[in-house]
């Protein structure tokens, strides 16, 4: 099989002159001609992409050192396990109001987003209204006070990995890609048609707009030929969409159609090593279900690194992804470096806060931590350095630019709305790889903010989660809730059997 740069060359000189067959791949140029559009518009967005100044969000608290006691940090950092009644106990004014204080004030010197987010400007704010609601309450409990918080919060911050208790505080916002399979459309020139009862209809309107090349999507019918669909992102608290299309036909016969979008839930996936390979038909499949060893005896991840060496020659393969919600980007990093033989760069701008308080959470997190990550005991070794020494109440950043690179091989990335965070990280890295495609729904939008810790309030002993920096890619803005859209929508339970059908469909193999 020739590699996939010189297939899409020949692919492009026999469209200019008008053949249909590409020597002997048959009528598989509809696939290649994909794929370089899909090359160029990509390549196009990369090589333009700056780096976001984000230095105004780097403001340094002159009594980082001093406002709060390592006797209150170690309080705030050390997680106790609660049972049910703890859960009921009822809260004084006092130890309420405490915890409320202790909320802002670890937000104040450690969250990473803090001034992204309007500083003190905004927070203090929403931290007098809640104290003024506390103010009303009879009888006070743990849920009380993070229900006030996610209230008073919520409407400002638009983090993924944001969690008061067991709530995910931009739940709400979260989007869901979601498509009709109703109806297949394929292309002609400027226009899309389908075809009802045999005969061939024009897509005129969706909803009365005329703007319908926002509602198309990519996707794969049952046969796997490339075809289009009507797809949105939706709220993911909706389930499903109703929409009205309108069809014309060559003798301006106007019909109109009801179609249901149907939100493309995640693909859960339990096993017990991150990492698993194998083969369809010869074709590589590379399942990376977490970027976080599993147990102490999981080292799938660094088979899953070597992989990328063994497979740097490999025409095709397919990336499952699916389910992945995170851990530690260093996997994927080591993983592309591998493939590629030199390490990618990727726009990117990077603020990263270093506080006393979220030092010691980190260490704590370290230690506790059951599946150890690249280079952990260095890091956990710099960590207590830079506590014992004072070495915090400073801003780290970096500011990168990266480039879209050449890649003769094809590869498929499996995705839905459960890969996040690292899980994120390596999907946006693939974005600079030639020739990457990726199929099913958009990532769950859990990547602007890095290094996220757990801390307790001392009264109620509510838990907290939340990162250290922010993370700004090539888009130059924040994509959490939304996050990173596939380039062939299909349900993502059927992605893994649709592509493969896609593969043999075109004789790509």
């Amino acid at each position: 099989m020739k590699k996939f740069k010189g297939a899409l060359v020949i692919a492009n000189i026999f469209w200019v002159i008008g053949l249909i067959f590409i020597l002997d791949k048959g009528d598989n140029n509809e696939f290649y001609d994909f794929l370089q559009n899909l090359n160029e518009v990509r390549g196009s967005f990369i090589n333009n992409s700056q780096p976001v100044d984000l230095t105004q969000y780097m403001k340094v608290q002159e009594d980082e050192k001093t406002f709060i006691s390592d006797e209150e940090v170690e309080t705030l950092t050390t997680l106790k396990m609660i049972n049910k009644k703890d859960e009921q106990k009822l809260i004084s004014h006092k130890g309420a109001k405490e915890d409320i204080s202790y909320v802002f004030e670890i937000l104040k010197y450690s969250y990473g987003p803090y001034e992204y987010f309007g500083g003190d400007k905004v927070f203090n704010v929403i931290e007098e209204d809640i104290l003024n609601k506390l103010s009303y309450e009879e009888k006070i409990t743990k849920d009380k006070i993070k229900d006030l918080l996610v209230e008073g919060l919520e409407p400002v911050i638009n983090d993924g990995h944001f969690r008061i208790g067991i709530r995910f505080l931009n739940n709400s916002r979260n989007l869901i890609s979601a498509l009709s399979r109703e109806y297949y459309f394929m292309k002609e020139n400027e226009k899309v048609y389908t075809f009802v009862d045999n005969e061939k209809y024009y897509l005129e309107e969706i909803d009365g707009s005329k703007d319908i090349q926002k509602y198309l999507k990519a996707s794969i019918d049952e046969k796997g030929k490339l075809v289009y669909v009507i797809g949105e992102l939706l709220n993911n608290t909706e389930a499903l969409i109703t929409r009205e299309i309108s069809l014309v036909n060559k003798n301006n016969d106007i019909i109109t159609k009801e179609i249901t979008l149907k939100a493309n839930y995640m693909n859960n996936k339990n096993g017990i090593l991150a990492y698993e390979e194998y083969d369809i038909d010869g074709i590589p499949v590379l399942d990376v279900s977490s970027m976080n060893l599993k147990s102490t005896t999981d080292e799938s991840l660094y088979t899953f690194i070597d992989s990328g060496k063994k497979y740097e020659n490999e025409e095709i393969i397919i990336i499952d992804l699916r389910g992945n919600n995170g851990g530690s980007e260093s996997y994927g990093k080591e993983w592309i470096k591998n493939y590629l033989g030199n390490e990618l760069k990727i726009t990117r701008s990077t603020i990263q806060k270093r506080s006393k308080i979220n030092i010691l959470a980190s260490i704590n997190n370290y230690e506790k931590m059951e599946g150890k990550l690249i280079n952990q005991e260095e890091h956990l070794k710099a960590m207590k350095e830079d506590f014992e020494k004072g070495n915090y109440g400073t801003w780290y950043s970096s500011y990168d630019e990266g480039k879209f690179i050449e890649n003769d091989n094809l590869i498929f990335v499996l995705i839905d709305q459960d890969v996040a965070s690292a899980g994120e990280g390596f999907v946006d890295r693939l974005r600079y790889i030639e020739n990457v495609v990726f199929i099913g729904g958009n990532t769950r939008g859990c990547y602007l903010v890095p290094n996220n810790y757990t801390y307790q309030l001392p009264n109620s002993k509510l838990d907290l989660g939340f990162g250290e920096g922010v993370f700004i890619g090539a888009e130059g803005e924040n994509l959490d809730a939304e996050g990173f859209k596939p380039d062939i929508w299909i349900d993502s339970a059927d992605a893994l059997n649709a592509t493969v059908k896609l593969i043999k469909n075109y004789k790509l193999d």
